[in-house]
């Protein structure tokens, strides 16, 4: 909830679960795997990212998101930076979801989506 939030007042938000089966997800927690990319939990953390991009300049995380993609990772294990949100809380962010080493489906076993 925190997560969907942050751009302003909530919207109305469904809350939906997921089944996964994913090519690989490059996981932030791992600081010797993140140094080895260029990153640090500092550049992830940047509040200027949105600003910096709007702006035409150089975005690290963005770029940093392109070379993973080039290498064959279907997403991120990022922090979230939402405010309020516990320093375990996690988001994943996928850029693949369907295909070959890829399948993400809802789950709706009472058929409740098709309701709304």
């Amino acid at each position: 909830m925190r997560e969907a939030n942050q751009a302003g007042s909530l919207q109305p938000t469904v809350l939906v679960s997921y089944t996964a089966d994913l090519g690989p997800v490059f996981d932030t927690r791992d600081a010797q795997q993140l140094a080895r990319w260029g990153m640090s939990d500092d550049a992830l953390a940047d509040p200027g990212w949105r600003m910096k991009m709007l702006d035409g300049r150089a975005v690290p995380t963005q770029d940093f998101a392109a070379h993973l993609i080039a290498e064959g990772f279907a997403g991120i294990l990022v922090p979230s930076y939402a405010k309020g949100a516990p320093p375990n809380a996690l988001n994943i962010v996928l850029w693949k979801w369907t295909g070959k080493g890829c399948d993400l489906k809802v789950v709706d076993d009472e058929d409740r989506l098709s309701r709304m």
